[in-house]
C-alpha cells in the first residue's frame, strides 16, 4: 500500500475510494472498507483519512486515541488497499465550504466510485452531507450503520465506553481483532522486582488505555510472543505516580528490553485495581492473579481467540 499526502497526489487510474476519520478502524468502519474492496481489479482501492482528529484542531483537545497512524497504515495493507490518501487537518480544511471540499479533495482524483457512511459530513461547521456528494460525477455508496443492539451503532464512542468499563473481550469483538498498545520499555520504580514479579512499564503516548485494573494479555518482544498479565492503574497502594500506568508481568521472561519497542494485546479483564496493605498483601493477589491467567490464557487462546491466531506469526510461549 501506498501512502499520499493529498497535496502531492497524481493519481491517474480509476479509484474506489471509503472517506472518513476512521478512528478505530471498527466493524461500522470495515463496512465501508470491505466494500471497496469489492471493486479491487476493477478499479484501483482507496481510503481517504485525516492526519489527525478534527477535535484536536478544532478545540486543540488532546485525545487519546483507539488507533494510531500507524496502526491504521498497517491494516489497511493487510486487507489489500492501495492506497491510503491523507489529508493535512488544519483550521483552513475545517473552513472550506462543502463544495470547494469535493473539488479540492475529490474532483481531483480519477474517481470512479466513493464510499461513506449514512452520518458523513464535511466541510465548515460540518455542512456537508450526502445531498451534496449526490451532485457530483461519481458514483456514491451510502453505507448504514452497523449496530450494537436495537438501538446503538457500533462506533468509536460505544468502543471507548465499553473500554471504561472492562468490557474488553466484547471491544476486541467490534473491533474484529484484539486491542494492542505499543510503546517503548521506560524505567518505572521496579517494586515489582522486590517482590518477584518485574513489570515492564510501558510508555503508551496517546493511546487509550482500558478501565484500570488486571488483565490476560499477550506481549511481543523481539518478534517473540509471550503471555502475561497488564496493570493499569495509579498504584494506589504507594500513591506515588500521577498519570496512569501501563505495566506488564511477562510470564517466563526476565530479559533487559528498556528502550525497546513492546507490544501488549489486551484479551480479558481479571479484576479492578485495588489498594493493598503493603507488599505482601500486593504479592499475595499478583501471585493469584498469575496462577489464574496462566490457566485461562491458554484456554482463551485455543478457544476464544481462534479467529485472531493467525496474527500471530510465532507460538505464544
Amino acid at each position: 500500500m501506498k501512502v499520499i499526502k493529498m497535496e502531492e497526489v497524481h493519481l491517474t487510474e480509476p479509484l474506489s475510494l471509503a472517506i472518513g476519520f476512521f478512528d478505530g478502524l471498527h466493524l461500522g468502519h470495515m463496512s465501508l472498507i470491505n466494500e471497496v474492496l469489492k471493486y479491487k481489479g476493477e478499479t484501483k482501492t482507496a481510503v481517504m483519512s485525516f492526519d489527525v482528529h478534527p477535535l484536536c484542531v478544532l478545540k486543540g483537545e488532546k485525545r487519546q486515541s483507539i488507533i494510531t497512524l500507524e496502526e491504521k497504515k498497517e491494516l489497511l495493507e493487510e486487507m489489500g488497499i492501495d492506497y491510503l490518501l491523507v489529508i493535512h487537518f488544519t483550521k483552513e480544511v475545517a473552513a472550506l465550504s462543502p463544495q470547494v471540499f469535493i473539488d479540492e479533495y475529490l474532483n481531483k482524483l480519477p474517481l470512479k466510485r466513493l464510499v461513506c457512511g449514512y452520518d458523513f459530513h464535511f466541510g465548515n461547521h460540518n455542512s456537508g452531507s450526502i445531498e451534496d456528494l449526490k451532485k457530483q460525477s461519481f458514483e456514491l455508496i451510502v453505507k448504514n450503520a452497523v449496530m450494537y443492539n436495537e438501538t446503538e451503532k457500533v462506533s468509536s464512542t460505544l468502543i471507548k465506553k465499553l473500554m471504561d468499563q472492562g468490557m474488553i473481550e466484547e471491544v476486541n469483538t467490534l473491533l474484529d481483532r484484539p486491542y494492542k498498545v505499543k510503546g517503548t520499555v521506560i524505567h518505572g520504580k521496579q517494586r515489582g522486582r522486590l517482590i518477584g514479579f518485574p513489570t515492564l512499564n510501558i510508555d503508551y503516548g496517546m493511546k487509550y488505555l482500558p478501565k484500570r485494573g488486571v488483565y490476560g494479555t499477550i506481549v511481543e518482544i523481539n518478534h517473540q510472543y509471550y503471555i502475561g498479565m497488564a496493570n493499569i492503574g495509579m498504584n494506589p497502594t504507594f500513591n506515588d505516580i500521577n498519570r496512569l500506568s501501563l505495566e506488564v508481568n511477562v510470564f517466563d521472561f526476565d530479559e533487559d528490553v528498556y528502550g525497546k519497542e513492546v507490544e501488549v494485546t489486551f484479551c480479558l479483564y481479571k479484576r479492578e485495581e485495588t489498594v493493598f496493605n503493603g507488599l505482601e498483601g500486593l504479592k499475595t493477589q499478583l501471585t493469584e492473579d498469575r496462577k489464574y491467567l496462566s490457566q485461562v490464557m491458554k484456554k482463551y487462546l485455543s478457544q476464544v481467540m481462534k479467529k485472531y491466531l493467525t496474527l500471530y506469526k510465532n507460538n505464544v510461549k
